[in-house]
């Protein structure tokens, strides 16, 4: 019996999971040869794991420090009422900011603007330049393949398939039932 994309979508997750047994691997991989949505969906769950899989190992490498009294600072103000909600003073207009202040504190206020303003510029000039950078040399066309070789025939696929889940059947065999390798 040949199996249905619906079928399919259902069976991915525990395939990626490496929960399936080998019987019901087989047909979702021939499915998967076959129908480029439901490979492109499992391809996109792969890298979805794979992404996941990287930031728990970055998190383990690296755990975040808290810092020393912060559950107890947290305790404080939950106690006192703080319910935890940014509390914004109004700002002031830039025309009575700098009335009653120095020379030098008018001087830094200045300063400060044109270099947010200059930095501002910076960052949509080196902004263009990357979106103009990225986009020259890009071929156009209906193709979005990043491989230039020719795809090998399904026939030859399917049986390509079929030897390795014989040879894996025989390990597993021999292995007593155990799955061999992960995916």
């Amino acid at each position: 019996m040949e199996m249905t994309c619906p079928d399919a979508r259902v069976l991915v997750p525990a395939y990626l999971d490496g929960e399936l047994s080998e019987a019901r691997s087989s047909p979702l991989r021939k499915h998967l040869l076959d129908c480029h949505a439901c490979r492109t969906g499992a391809q996109d769950g792969k890298n979805l794991k794979r992404w996941f899989s990287a930031a728990r190992e970055q998190a383990d490498a690296a755990p975040l420090a808290v810092p020393s009294g912060f559950a107890a600072r947290v305790a404080r103000r939950a106690f006192a009422g703080d319910r935890g909600q940014l509390q914004l003073a109004p700002l002031a207009a830039p025309s009575t900011e700098l009335v009653g202040a120095s020379e030098s504190t008018r001087k830094e206020g200045k300063l400060l603007r044109f270099v947010l303003a200059a930095t501002a510029v910076a960052a949509a000039v080196a902004l263009l330049l990357a979106l103009a950078g990225g986009l020259k040399g890009r071929e156009v066309g209906s193709s979005m393949s990043a491989d230039d070789r020719a795809l090998p025939p399904a026939k030859q696929v399917i049986e390509e398939l079929e030897r390795l889940n014989a040879q894996g059947a025989g390990a597993q065999q021999q292995t007593g039932g155990q799955p061999v390798g992960g995916q």
